[in-house]
C-alpha cells in the first residue's frame, strides 16, 4: 500500500508475506510504531517521529499484523529467480557440509539475533549456487545479499528446513515441528537443537516487545 510522508510517497506492506528479509531483519529490532515504520520505509525514527504522515491513525492499523505470528508457509516454489526443487531435501543433500560450515559461524554468545538470522542468506547462498563457499568473499557476499530482497517467509521456510534437516541427518532422527509452528519459532527450535549438539547454549528471546533481538543494523 502507498502512504504519504512528509508528502513522499513510500510502499509499505499490509502483511507478513509482503515483508522482505531485510525488513524483517528491521523489524526484529523494533519496539514502538514509528521505529516499525521506519523499518519498512528505510527512513529513521527521529524522521518518523517528527513527518507528517497522511490517515496516521488508518496507517498504524495496517501495520498491525506486525504484533501477530509472522506466519506459515511451507517451502516455496521458486525465491526470486530460482527454483526450489520438490525433492529439495534429496537434491541439496551433498551440500550440508557446507552449510555446516556456515552454521559453525553462528553468533556463540548464547543470544537469538539478527547476526544469526542473517545467516540464512548465506544458507541460501550455499543451496542455490553450487560454488558458493568455493567463491571469494566478495563474490559471496553479493549473492547471499541477494535473498534480503527475498519475501521473509521465504527465507525463513528454506532456511529452518535445511538447518533442521542437517541436524536431522547429524542424529539420524526425525522430528518434525508442531504444526502450529512459525517460521521464527521453527527458527528457535531448529537453532536450539544446533547449538544444543555443538557444546554452547542458547538463551531464549521472546519476539518483538518482549524479545528485543539484538545485533545487525540494516
Amino acid at each position: 500500500m502507498r502512504i504519504h510522508v512528509n508528502d513522499h510517497p513510500y510502499e509499505i506492506p499490509t502483511s507478513w508475506g509482503e515483508v522482505t528479509f531485510v525488513q524483517f531483519l528491521r523489524i526484529a529490532q523494533t519496539t514502538t510504531d514509528s521505529e516499525r515504520l521506519a523499518a519498512i520505509t528505510g527512513l529513521d525514527a527521529e524522521t518518523i517521529r517528527n513527518a507528517r504522515i497522511k490517515n496516521l491513525d488508518k496507517v498504524l492499523r495496517l501495520l498491525s499484523f506486525m504484533n501477530s505470528a509472522e506466519g506459515e508457509t511451507g517451502l516455496p516454489k521458486r525465491i526470486l529467480v530460482y527454483e526450489v526443487p520438490d525433492n529439495l531435501e534429496l537434491e541439496q543433500t551433498g551440500r550440508y557440509e557446507d552449510i555446516k560450515l556456515i552454521i559453525s559461524t553462528f553468533p556463540q554468545d548464547g543470544k537469538l539475533s539478527t547476526e544469526s538470522l542473517i545467516k540464512y542468506t548465506e544458507i541460501c547462498g550455499a543451496i542455490f549456487q553450487p560454488d558458493y563457499l568455493e567463491s571469494d568473499d566478495k563474490k559471496k557476499a553479493e549473492f547471499a545479499k541477494k535473498f534480503l530482497n527475498a519475501p521473509c517467509l521465504e527465507v525463513m521456510a528454506i532456511g529452518n528446513f535445511t538447518l533442521m534437516k542437517l541436524i536431522e541427518l547429524n542424529l539420524n532422527t526425525a522430528k518434525p515441528f508442531p504444526k502450529s509452528s512459525t517460521p521464527l519459532k521453527r527458527f528457535r527450535q531448529a537453532l536450539t537443537a544446533w547449538l544444543a549438539r555443538s557444546a554452547f547454549s542458547l538463551r531464549f528471546y521472546l519476539w518483538k516487545r518482549r524479545a528485543g533481538l539484538t545485533g545487525m543494523r540494516f
